[in-house]
């Protein structure tokens, strides 16, 4: 119907195995598992046919496949000032280029500016 070129795998093995390895070929230097078997227990207490394969993967993967579980240990954890401070800036920016375009906005603001021009007239008075 729509002559795309593809290319059929045909593979002994479960579609995460499969997935796995076109990574790790491609030159992946780190796959991240997210909701696979994370442990030993986990692995063998699936009995299914297809296993065997998930654990030759497994094995051929080695050191590059970590678990999302695992993956904050290999980063550091504190924030740094520089980063905290682009974040800071990027949600002003948002919120001052929301407030110039929204009326709404514009509305509350000039209650809040009669609010107080009305405060400040009833405890000073007119100067």
């Amino acid at each position: 119907m729509w002559n795309v070129p593809y290319h059929e795998f045909v593979i002994d093995g479960t579609s995460e195995d499969v997935a796995m390895m076109l990574a790790y070929e491609a030159g992946a230097t780190l796959i991240v598992a997210v909701g696979t078997h994370a442990t030993m227990v986990e692995f063998l207490d699936k009995g299914r046919p297809g296993m065997s394969s998930t654990f030759l993967t497994r094995l051929r993967l080695g050191p590059i496949l970590v678990d999302a579980k695992g993956v904050n240990r290999l980063y550091e954890g504190r924030v740094r000032r520089r980063d905290l401070f682009l974040l800071v800036a990027a949600a002003l920016v948002a919120m001052i280029s929301v407030s110039i375009v929204s009326e709404p906005i514009h509305v509350f603001a000039r209650g809040i500016n009669l609010s107080i021009h009305d405060l400040w007239y009833s405890v000073f008075g007119a100067l």
